[in-house]
């Protein structure tokens, strides 16, 4: 299944598109071109994790503690990107999970996929 997901720039705008979703928890995501997200932490508050399963009613403090700040994850190092936008996202119950990509490839300058049956957390390590 595909979840319904939606984008927020600011705190608010993330409260009012988190009362569109089913059930009582969304799922936070920081929108940074960075693996390991999840893992993270942001340099100026020192939260810690670039995605959470949270109560609806807390999107506007998690996501003001994520937007405008900077995320630092082991593929950005110490100077880390910054968090301008964040994704809502249903929250699903997982059974498994599965890991497919097509990556460009930098050395024969053209698309490769990559594919495991282990997916999720730290998939980069595996």
């Amino acid at each position: 299944a595909i979840p319904k997901i939606a984008v927020a720039a600011s705190p608010a705008q993330a409260a009012e598109k988190a009362k569109e979703f089913p059930g009582d928890e969304v799922v936070i995501k920081t929108q940074v071109l960075a693996g390991g997200r999840g893992l993270g932490h942001f340099k100026e508050n020192n939260f810690q994790g670039g995605v959470h399963i949270i109560p609806k009613d807390k999107a506007s403090e998690f996501a003001d503690k994520m937007l405008g700040k900077t995320l630092v994850t082991k593929q950005t190092g110490a100077t880390g990107k910054p968090c301008n936008t964040v994704m809502l996202a249903e929250k699903f119950q997982i059974k498994t999970e599965k890991y497919f990509a097509i990556l460009m490839d930098r050395g024969s300058g053209g698309p490769i996929m990559i594919g495991s049956k282990t997916g999720g957390t730290s998939i980069e390590d595996i």
